[in-house]
């Protein structure tokens, strides 16, 4: 991991099948198996076709010359790509189709365990920042979002942390704490922060504000690693999920691995997310298990 990649600003960001009966232990390391995982399993078979449709009724077909235009052409001719046969060269349009088919339900299913993770991380870091502010800051009118002072030392949080605060501050409609009206909740603050935010609260420029003496202890099952190792692991962790939560929410494919700034090896996309799991599990193994269960991506 580079410093540079570190360094970058905040970027902007169901229940659905039965319990597993997989348990796993603090810091465990869990796998996947789930047969649309990326890679050369997940490229699918010239006979192949989808079954998206409800029970009784046709599956609804598009040529490639429709599907291509209601995708746009440069983004269909991506999924056309990935099915030239390296013998023939040919390529396979209806596969092609398939494909994105496919990439759709597999986003579908990592969005759940996705969004499911980063409630959970949100919670812990906020938490964590919020208690360090009222330890050094016992004033009950203020909130660690809004207390100038706090943020001016430059100890703390950044020009730019803090323009990412005043933003959602502006979307919830908080006056702050000198107007004396009735505020909206700090959870709604929270919800309204993306996911690169509590990324970047993370890099090395906080680690002795606020990793060391706030978020660190809220992962137990690092506490033989170093401030600085185990604020990586967190990090680096956090970064290549909320590059994969992005690419999902852009629609982008996700059935192969790709690549991310700061990384010279392609990042696997169930790998980033069995370690995202994995790192709830750091806090609480028993809320790892809940989140693994909740999805049938997990062996």
């Amino acid at each position: 991991m580079s410093n540079n990649s570190e360094m970058t600003d905040p970027a902007d960001d169901q229940p659905r099948s039965a319990p597993s009966n997989k348990k796993l232990s603090p810091g465990g390391h869990l796998t996947v198996s789930h047969s649309r995982a990326c890679g050369p399993e997940y490229r699918l078979n010239r006979a192949q076709t989808s079954s998206n449709s409800s029970p009784g009724s046709p599956q609804k077909v598009l040529n490639y010359e429709q599907f291509e235009q209601a995708i746009s052409p440069p983004r269909a001719q991506r999924y056309l790509r990935a099915t030239i046969d390296p013998v023939t060269g040919n390529d396979d349009p209806s596969a092609a189709i398939a494909l994105y088919e496919q990439n759709s339900r597999l986003s579908a299913q990592i969005w759940g365990t996705i969004a499911d993770v980063e409630v959970v991380l949100r919670n812990i870091i906020a938490s964590a920042v919020s208690e360090h502010h009222t330890a050094l800051r016992p004033d009950p009118m203020l909130r660690w979002y809004d207390e100038p002072s706090w943020f001016r030392t430059g100890k703390e949080l950044t020009t730019k942390t803090v323009k990412s605060l005043a933003i959602a501050k502006r979307r919830i409609n908080d006056p702050g704490p000198e107007s004396g009206s009735t505020r909206p909740s700090e959870g709604r603050l929270v919800a309204e922060l993306t996911l690169g935010f509590w990324r970047y609260l993370l890099i090395a420029r906080y680690e002795h504000s606020l990793w060391n003496p706030a978020i660190r202890s809220r992962f137990p099952s690092l506490g033989h690693l170093s401030g600085s190792e185990s604020r990586r692991q967190v990090h680096d962790r956090v970064e290549k999920l909320n590059y994969l939560r992005n690419r999902v929410a852009h629609h982008e494919p996700i059935y192969e691995p790709f690549t991310i700034p700061g990384h010279q090896q392609a990042i696997d996309p169930m790998k980033v997310l069995v370690d995202a799991v994995e790192m709830i599990s750091w806090n609480d193994p028993r809320v790892a298990e809940w989140i693994s269960s909740r999805s049938d991506l997990w062996s």
